[in-house]
């Protein structure tokens, strides 16, 4: 038997060594008349162990040569981390109620007497849960945590808890013992790092938001981590009465309220809010923004440094069972205190950015849906005509009175038609 010997060395790399062998028996002449020795690719690789003719071999290393400098920027950046791979693990948060249930209202009538004994436009549910998780699985495809739902021990029906993704909490765990069940949000809002194995950055987003087109990680957060708040333009002015308030604005405006001269209870405690960061920054010219109605990102760690910050005006807020006038609201003062601790701490890592103007009046759209049938109709055919797709998220906001039947029905079909293919948290 003809023994082989290598002949030359051609190519290393590629998980192996490509070698050109010839008959041991033969010799190489000088002579160009005298054709060549028999010889053979053989690469040395784990996987396989052929030979080829010569020209097959030459023809073989132009074409993977080729192929690797084709290929090889685009393996090495298959094999390092993507920059934005931890967002893909953030949690969603949702908090939902269902308004009509019988049990729910009952238990609320137990510890508000004062509370109506039917829905209303806060806790109403128009199936708006079901439509934003269809929007987030079509628009947001990279995210890949967890679904959690932070209700009064209600379950959609329509919702498969079991789903490996999704995460049922009862809102009465997150809050401390003395406040009980409550209907009161924003009570609720305050605990949610209490949530079980809660992401330092989580998005809680309200079931009347809906993705409208493909959201980026950077929609949300900065390639450095800091998470973004989105400014409601049109109540942004520093100087602006609620924002602004001091203390004495904010008690007059709350005894006007009980007056009944004012009947504006978010914006009385709004003002309550601006003399409360006052106060604890000790800044007279503390403010808050007042948010977008849209997606808001937030970090674990600084809920339990914020109700530090704010116990005395936090402790009396669980005593109310439903929004009170005299709250401190979450959202803005949890958002204020970031912005405060990373202005603080330069040398820490980045914390939090304000979203640029532009970026908030381009990217998210705030609408309702009212008793106003043709106003209704009109709003949907602009959503699912020349204004679809043209923003991050939408959201409708219940303004429904005596006709929420009718707007209702009309919310209903208009998310059936946005968002008709179902998610996989369904049953």
């Amino acid at each position: 038997m003809a023994q082989f010997t290598p002949f030359v060395r051609i190519l290393k790399g590629l998980d192996g060594t490509v070698e050109l062998w010839c008959d041991s028996d033969q010799e190489i002449s000088s002579d160009p008349t005298i054709p060549p020795p028999t010889m053979f690719f053989l690469p040395q690789h784990r996987f396989f162990n052929m030979r080829l003719p010569t020209g097959v071999f030459i023809l073989s290393c132009f074409l993977v040569a080729a192929l690797y400098h084709i290929l090889s920027p685009s393996l090495k950046r298959d094999s390092e981390p993507h920059p934005w791979e931890w967002a893909e693990n953030v949690d969603f948060v949702f908090s939902w109620v269902n308004g009509f249930d019988p049990e729910w209202l009952a238990r609320r009538a137990k510890v508000c007497p004062s509370c109506p004994m039917h829905s209303t436009a806060n806790d109403r549910s128009n199936d708006e849960l079901k439509y934003s998780l269809r929007s987030i699985a079509q628009y947001v495809p990279w995210h890949k945590g967890r679904v959690v739902l932070v209700t009064p021990g209600q379950v959609p029906a329509w919702l498969n808890p079991a789903h490996p993704r999704v995460q049922m909490v009862n809102q009465d765990v997150l809050v401390p013992p003395e406040v009980g069940f409550t209907a009161n949000t924003f009570v609720i809002l305050w605990y949610l790092d209490r949530i079980p194995g809660l992401s330092e950055h989580f998005i809680y987003i309200e079931d009347d938001n809906f993705a409208d087109s493909p959201v980026h990680p950077s929609t949300f957060f900065t390639e450095d981590r800091a998470i973004r708040f989105f400014d409601n333009a049109h109540f942004s002015r520093p100087d602006a009465r609620i924002q602004n308030a001091t203390r004495e604005q904010a008690d007059e405006a709350y005894q006007r309220f009980l007056s009944g001269k004012i009947r504006d209870g978010y914006g009385v405690a709004g003002q309550h809010t601006s003399a409360a960061l006052k106060e604890v920054f000790d800044d007279p010219a503390a403010h808050f923004i007042y948010p977008k109605h849209a997606p808001i990102v937030s970090r674990r760690s600084v809920y339990p440094v914020a109700r530090l910050l704010f116990a005395k005006y936090l402790r009396p807020m669980h005593a109310d069972t439903r929004r009170q006038p005299r709250s401190v609201l979450p959202t803005e003062t949890l958002r204020s205190v970031a912005l405060r601790l990373a202005a603080e701490n330069p040398e820490l890592p980045p914390l939090a950015e304000v979203a640029p103007p532009e970026e908030c009046a381009s990217r998210f759209l705030s609408e309702v849906v009212t008793d106003d049938a043709a106003r209704n109709e009109a709003l949907f055919a602009r959503l699912l005509g020349p204004e679809r797709g043209q923003r991050a998220f939408f959201s409708i906001n219940d303004a429904m009175g005596a006709n929420h039947e009718v707007g209702g029905r009309q919310l209903r079909e208009f998310l059936a038609a946005r968002y008709p293919v179902p998610s996989e948290f369904e049953k």
